[in-house]
């Protein structure tokens, strides 16, 4: 008789995910646990509206949502958001349509915001630098009265907004106003395309 005939043995099955590896090795099933940093992350996101939620490990923890056609701030087709170090949030996003121009602000580091008890009548060009290469209509976004509502609150969690063309990219030292920062980004990509 053939060594191929007659052959009992049976071909070993192949583990496809690590919850399968566990269960061949160790025969019980188990659940991954979310710490709370995770589950206050998942909440935040969830209050915004945001949705198909993916966490993608690796160098720095990241987080790529989408917020949904009828939000009113949807105007990207992906956003990222990592955490860096215990406070420093970065929010990366692809924006669904081309923004007119380059615009780079930067909170200016020597102003003291809690000296001013109002910040009516004021231009958020007093507490940022900025580069860009249309001077005209960041001169108009800047001083908009909407993009001040919402940035003026912001003013001390906001280190950096960068712009170009369909690239948006943010760091805020904290995530607890989140709601808000896409709300304001909402404003600035309107105030931009007015004529």
């Amino acid at each position: 008789m053939s060594r191929f005939f007659g052959s009992k043995k049976r071909p070993k099955k192949h583990i496809t995910s690590a919850k399968e590896y566990y269960q061949e090795q160790y025969g019980e099933e188990t659940e991954v646990e979310i710490d709370d940093r995770e589950q206050d992350i998942l909440l935040k996101l969830e209050e915004i509206g945001a949705v198909n939620i993916k966490k993608v490990a690796g160098y720095l923890t990241r987080y790529i949502f989408d917020l949904p056609v009828e939000h009113a701030d949807d105007l990207y087709q992906r956003i990222t958001m990592s955490e860096e170090g215990d406070k420093d949030v970065n929010i990366d996003a692809e924006l669904i349509h081309e923004f007119p121009f380059f615009l780079n602000i930067i909170i200016k580091a020597d102003i003291d915001v809690s000296e001013y008890e109002s910040f009516e009548g004021m231009s958020v060009q007093n507490f940022v630098s900025f580069r860009t290469n249309n001077d005209k209509q960041t001169d108009t976004v800047l001083k908009d009265e909407n993009v001040n509502k919402y940035f003026f609150p912001l003013i001390t969690q906001i280190q950096l907004i960068s712009i170009n063309k369909n690239a948006l990219s943010a760091r805020l030292n904290s995530m607890e106003n989140l709601g808000d920062f896409f709300k304001l980004m909402t404003n600035i990509v309107r105030a931009a395309q007015k004529k």
